[in-house]
């Protein structure tokens, strides 16, 4: 780094990552063994640093640019919901419940739950998508293993990636486990939050049955409610494994 370059003064170490994402905002010096390189467009040094913290650097869709915020979008029914969900957890959170329920094919509180908990998991580790394991004790009977799609979503952790196992565990639980390099959390959804959706989903089925649409829309109409009110900050116990 030249010594008498006015950038010195507010960043040193940053130019290591910055370097290493976008070389062609550096100007490289070389005599003989040595070179060194300086920044040469400090606005545009500025505005990369704040992509490389916003976590852009690498495209987190594949298909579309962004999904819309705009509520008319949506069905009438969560239309009131959006900027709220948005405001309160991020585009993150709500690109990945658009998605996973656009996969699940019907609007589930364990899919949300699933995916709060991916997000959660993302969040602890500083990480974006396809970097780490996951193992699920959701199980493969509904609806329990509905939120193995939510996980799935979030962080990326496919079946097809090699990622993503369901525990052969006979005890079907909101539980995942994710592992990052030599790191190891598991996320619990926190028993009473659990006890409360899965009496809700054992009396709607009681009273209507599956086959009934009025089930459908009370499910769907609690996956909504739960969306919008559970914090994923709040909801899950974390346990620290290795």
């Amino acid at each position: 780094m030249i010594k008498n370059h006015k950038y010195l003064y507010t960043g040193i170490d940053d130019m290591v990552s910055l370097f290493l994402h976008f070389p062609e905002l550096f100007k490289t010096l070389s005599e003989g063994n040595n070179s060194d390189c300086f920044p040469e467009n400090i606005p545009q040094i500025r505005e990369k640093a704040l992509i490389i913290l916003r976590g852009e650097t690498v495209a987190k869709n594949q298909v579309i640019k962004a999904l819309p915020i705009d509520s008319s979008f949506y069905f009438p029914d969560i239309q009131r919901d959006v900027s709220e969900i948005i405001d309160k957890y991020g585009m993150e959170e709500w690109t990945s419940g658009v998605i996973a329920n656009e996969l699940h094919r019907h609007l589930g509180v364990l899919t949300i739950i699933g995916v709060k908990m991916g997000i959660r998991a993302r969040e602890y580790f500083c990480t974006g998508v396809d970097e780490f394991r996951v193992t699920s004790f959701a199980g493969s009977v509904p609806p329990m293993s509905c939120m193995n799609d939510g996980v799935q979503v979030s962080t990326g952790a496919t079946p097809g990636h090699g990622l993503l196992t369901i525990s052969s565990d006979t005890l079907a639980r909101p539980v995942g486990e994710f592992t990052y390099l030599n790191w190891k959390i598991r996320l619990t959804l926190k028993p009473e939050i659990a006890q409360k959706i899965n009496d809700e989903l054992k009396e709607i089925n009681f009273v209507y049955g599956l086959d009934n649409n009025i089930y459908w829309e009370l499910v769907r109409k609690n996956s909504i409610k739960y969306w919008r009110n559970l914090d994923r900050h709040d909801i899950f116990i974390i346990e620290t494994l290795h």
